[in-house]
């Protein structure tokens, strides 16, 4: 099964960033230090300023977002940060998607 496709997102797509974080905290809570009532009324600066200076990917499946993925400009690297995949793409089953899998 081919990976889906995964595209960079930055401050300009906060909007879609938030829809698909708060479906991420509503859907794995504990996966994160923030907690869905504090991230739901956040301002849309804020969300602007989160996709600033970090490295956000989005997985699509089917032409919808269904996971995503931050990663923290280190030196010369990127070191990951959070990560989640939505209960589309969980049920792929996927080994592909597993993050231990070497390419």
């Amino acid at each position: 099964m081919p990976l889906p496709p995964v595209r960079v997102i930055g401050p300009d797509g906060r909007r879609e960033w938030r829809d698909l974080r708060l479906a991420a905290l509503r859907d794995a809570p504990r996966t994160f230090s923030a907690s869905l009532a504090d991230q739901a009324d956040a301002p849309e600066e804020r969300w602007r300023q989160r996709l600033r200076g970090t490295h956000n990917l989005v997985a699509d499946l089917d032409g919808r977002p269904a996971g995503m993925a931050t990663g923290f400009p280190r030196d010369a690297a990127v070191e990951p940060g959070t990560t989640w995949a939505g209960p589309v793409l969980r049920q792929r089953n996927d080994s592909a998607l597993t993050p231990s899998r070497s390419r």
